[in-house]
Protein backbone atom coordinates (compact mmCIF):
# COMPACT_ATOMS: atom_id res chain seq x y z
CA UNK A 1 0.00 0.00 0.00
CA UNK A 2 1.59 3.20 -0.99
CA UNK A 3 1.74 6.05 1.27
CA UNK A 4 -0.80 8.62 0.13
CA UNK A 5 -3.32 5.80 0.13
CA UNK A 6 -1.84 4.79 3.62
CA UNK A 7 -2.43 8.42 4.92
CA UNK A 8 -6.15 8.90 3.32
CA UNK A 9 -7.18 5.45 5.23
CA UNK A 10 -5.94 6.66 7.90
CA UNK A 11 -7.78 9.99 8.02
CA UNK A 12 -11.10 8.07 6.95
CA UNK A 13 -10.63 5.71 10.28
CA UNK A 14 -9.96 9.39 12.20
CA UNK A 15 -13.48 10.40 10.80
CA UNK A 16 -15.36 7.02 11.60
CA UNK A 17 -13.79 7.17 15.20
CA UNK A 18 -14.87 10.60 15.73
CA UNK A 19 -18.05 10.08 14.73
CA UNK A 20 -18.46 6.76 16.93
CA UNK A 21 -17.34 8.93 20.38
CA UNK A 22 -20.00 11.25 19.22
CA UNK A 23 -23.14 9.29 18.64
CA UNK A 24 -22.09 6.14 20.62
CA UNK A 25 -22.99 4.85 16.61
CA UNK A 26 -21.71 1.40 16.00
CA UNK A 27 -21.19 1.52 12.64
CA UNK A 28 -18.71 4.61 13.06
CA UNK A 29 -16.38 2.11 15.03
CA UNK A 30 -16.93 -1.30 12.69
CA UNK A 31 -15.90 0.79 9.47
CA UNK A 32 -13.27 2.27 11.35
CA UNK A 33 -11.71 -1.42 12.45
CA UNK A 34 -12.54 -2.37 8.80
CA UNK A 35 -10.22 0.32 7.32
CA UNK A 36 -7.58 -0.60 10.17
CA UNK A 37 -7.28 -4.36 9.12
CA UNK A 38 -7.93 -3.63 5.57
CA UNK A 39 -4.09 -4.52 4.51
CA UNK A 40 -4.44 -7.85 6.89
CA UNK A 41 -5.25 -11.21 5.04
CA UNK A 42 -6.48 -12.56 8.10
CA UNK A 43 -8.23 -9.27 9.64
CA UNK A 44 -10.56 -10.53 11.33
CA UNK A 45 -8.87 -12.23 14.32
CA UNK A 46 -7.48 -9.03 15.47
CA UNK A 47 -10.83 -6.86 15.30
CA UNK A 48 -12.36 -8.00 18.33
CA UNK A 49 -9.00 -6.84 20.34
CA UNK A 50 -9.66 -3.40 18.44
CA UNK A 51 -13.10 -3.28 19.55
CA UNK A 52 -11.63 -3.76 23.08
CA UNK A 53 -9.42 -1.19 22.75
CA UNK A 54 -11.84 1.21 21.23
CA UNK A 55 -14.37 1.18 24.43
CA UNK A 56 -11.51 1.48 26.74
CA UNK A 57 -10.48 4.37 25.40
CA UNK A 58 -11.21 7.82 26.25
CA UNK A 59 -10.91 9.61 22.54
CA UNK A 60 -9.93 9.19 18.98
CA UNK A 61 -6.37 10.09 19.26
CA UNK A 62 -5.74 7.53 22.08
CA UNK A 63 -7.69 4.63 20.39
CA UNK A 64 -5.47 5.66 17.21
CA UNK A 65 -2.43 4.99 19.23
CA UNK A 66 -3.57 1.96 20.88
CA UNK A 67 -4.20 0.63 17.26
CA UNK A 68 -1.07 1.56 15.94
CA UNK A 69 0.95 -0.43 18.67
CA UNK A 70 -1.48 -3.25 17.91
CA UNK A 71 -1.51 -3.64 14.46
CA UNK A 72 2.41 -2.95 14.24
CA UNK A 73 2.95 -5.92 16.60
CA UNK A 74 0.45 -7.85 14.88
CA UNK A 75 2.17 -6.89 10.73
CA UNK A 76 5.03 -8.48 12.36
CA UNK A 77 3.62 -11.62 12.90
CA UNK A 78 1.22 -11.74 10.57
Amino acid sequence: MNSITRVRIEEMITRKLDAAFASEERQGLNDAIELAVLEFEKGEEIKPLLEVVFNSCQDTDEVLIEWSKILNDYAKVA
